[in-house]
Order: C-alpha cells, then structure tokens, then sequence
C-alpha cells in the first residue's frame, strides 16, 4: 500500500534537517519506537510497538537511513518482525523537505510503500492505514515540534508514549468517518 502525506514543522529548514538526521530524537518523536542500536551512521535497530486491543506486538528490526544533503531529502528503507503474532512489515519511505514563509516554516513531504503480512495485515486495509499514518504523523510533528522549541529553549521535554494503541486510533478513525457520514447525510 502507498501513504503520501504532507505536514508542516515551525521551524527553519536546516534545523528541521538536522532533528531529522538524529535518527535517536526521531524515535523518540514517534509513539511506539525505541531506538535499540546505532550501527553505522546509516543502519539502526529498534523496536515498534503496537497495541490491538490486548494484544502488544512488539516488532523489531532494522533501518537503512540514505540522506541527500544537496536537495534536503532521503529515503528509509525498513523492516521488522513480531516473533508472537508471527507479522511482518516493510516499508520504504522517501522524503523531501521545503521552505515555506520566506524559510521560517519548513514542509516535509512524505511518500511511503508499505507491506505488511501474519495475523496483524487484517488491519492493513490502505483507507484505515492512511488514517492511522496520519494520526500518528500528527503525533510525531506535535512532539517534534515541542522538542525543538524545547531546545532552542533549552527547556525539558516529556517522554512519547512507549507504544502505539491500535484499537483507540481505530476507534478515533470509525468516529471521524461515522461524522463524515453523517455530514453527507445533512448535505
């Protein structure tokens, strides 16, 4: 499945660049990841962990980080696996960030192919997958955004959560698509 998504982060784009390239203060920024091992200024390992309900799945893995310091973008290519639901997931990433508002605002352009497989694909239908990616790119930005204002601050910041609630983001998801509906209805 393919998720393009756009987003906005108040700060410049160098500053934007460089929070990107610290793949520890990336994971941090993302509710569910931990960055477990930093190899060689490309390759990292970690873990990402989802709960569906009472189930957590705990996927660990690797990244390949490439990054084009010339044109502000890279790519991600990365992979996992849960040993108790018996899932998958790959996926590549690429991304670009631009200037906006005369360099003070910086948009970062997001274009995913992921692929998932083992008991927890069922929720990988592209249409609830968007709205989860979104909801949690809209958490990362958030906490980056607060980390970066923190540290030109110099200010503490709150840790993310430790994992991702599948079935609360599903059930936020269902709530905004019954509104939807329902607006449609009255329309």
């Amino acid at each position: 499945m393919k998720i393009s998504q756009k987003f906005q982060v108040n700060q410049a784009p160098p500053l934007v660049w460089d929070a990107l390239a610290d793949v520890a203060l990336v994971a941090e920024c993302l509710p569910g990841a931990e960055l477990t091992e930093a190899n060689d200024g490309r390759t990292y390992n970690g873990t990402m962990k989802i709960k569906v309900g009472p189930i957590t799945a705990s996927f660990a893995g690797k990244a390949i980080v490439e990054r084009d310091e010339q044109n502000f973008s890279g790519t991600v290519e990365g992979s996992g696996a849960d040993s108790g639901s018996s899932s998958r997931a790959k996926a590549t990433m690429r991304y670009a960030l631009t200037p906006l508002e005369g360099g003070m605002v910086t948009e970062v352009a997001i274009e995913a192919d992921i692929v998932l497989s083992g008991s927890l694909a069922q929720f990988g239908r592209s249409d609830i997958i968007n709205d989860i990616s979104a909801r949690l790119t809209d958490a990362f930005v958030s906490n980056l955004q607060t980390r970066l204002a923190a540290g030109a601050e110099g200010s503490e910041t709150v840790p993310s959560p430790k994992e991702i609630d599948a079935i609360s983001l599903v059930v936020f998801v269902l709530w905004k698509r019954f509104l939807r509906f329902l607006g449609r209805l009255r329309g």
